[in-house]
This record gives C-alpha cells, sequence and structure tokens, in this order.
C-alpha cells in the first residue's frame, strides 16, 4: 500500500507540473486525473467512473485571478486512491473528494507562503552569483 500511495503522490505532481508550466488546463481536470490515477493503480474503470462524476459536480469551478474555490487535481486523486486502494464505495470516496479538495487548497497555500518566505533567502544567493539557486513560485 505504500507503494501505490507513493505511486499516487508521484503522479499527482507529475500533473501538477504538466498543468502548471505546460500549460495544459485539461491536466487538472478531474476526468482526466480520475483516468490517470486509476491506470496507475491498475484500476482504471473505478478512477475514470469517479474522474467523470467528479467533473460533474466541479464543471462549473472556475479560478479567477487568485481566488480558487478548491484543488480538484488533490481531490479527484484523494477520491480515486481511497477507493481503489481501501475499497471505500465510488459514492463515500466521491462525498470525501469536497472537503479533500479544500484540505488540498489549504495545503498549496501553505507552500506558497513558504516559498514567499523562502524566495528572499534564494535572492541573495543568486546575487552573490551562485547559479544553483533559483526561485520558482507558482
Amino acid at each position: 500500500m505504500i507503494v501505490q500511495a507513493l505511486l499516487v503522490a508521484l503522479t499527482y505532481w507529475v500533473l501538477l507540473l504538466v498543468h502548471r508550466f505546460g500549460a495544459n488546463s485539461m491536466a487538472e481536470r478531474p476526468i482526466v486525473v480520475g483516468a490517470v490515477v486509476g491506470i496507475v493503480l491498475g484500476d482504471p474503470v473505478t478512477g475514470a467512473l469517479i474522474g467523470a462524476q467528479l467533473e460533474v459536480i466541479y464543471l462549473g469551478v472556475v479560478s479567477v485571478g487568485g481566488a480558487q474555490a478548491t484543488d480538484t487535481l488533490y481531490a479527484t486523486s484523494m477520491a480515486v486512491a481511497l477507493s481503489v486502494m481501501t475499497g471505500m464505495a465510488q459514492e463515500v470516496s466521491i462525498a470525501l473528494a469536497i472537503p479533500l479538495g479544500f484540505i488540498g487548497l489549504f495545503i498549496l497555500q501553505v507552500t506558497r507562503i513558504f516559498f514567499a518566505f523562502v524566495c528572499p533567502i534564494l535572492d541573495k544567493f543568486a546575487e552573490n552569483d551562485n547559479r544553483v539557486a533559483y526561485c520558482v513560485t507558482y
């Protein structure tokens, strides 16, 4: 189960990087995330079904400016992982996806605050012509 959890985490971060740096807005849509996480966990049908149901729920969610409603990528990844890895009913994992999306958004905001404190430190390294230090925020 640890290996599967690490695979889900790696899949989450790969999809996040594809979305942020690859300029692919579909990489965080639940229908895509559910299918990809399902394939990684060996149950693409359950992943696609949960992703499709969450896509309908999150269809109207639009992030305007800096305001975000929820983290759909985190919510879908966790819902599919819970259903496939623990055998939880799909309806229960979909119901848990909503609060998990809010928790994922909170974690994202905490990492942004962390990067805000780390960037000036990295800028000082860069001023000293240290090419190893880069500040990447999203």
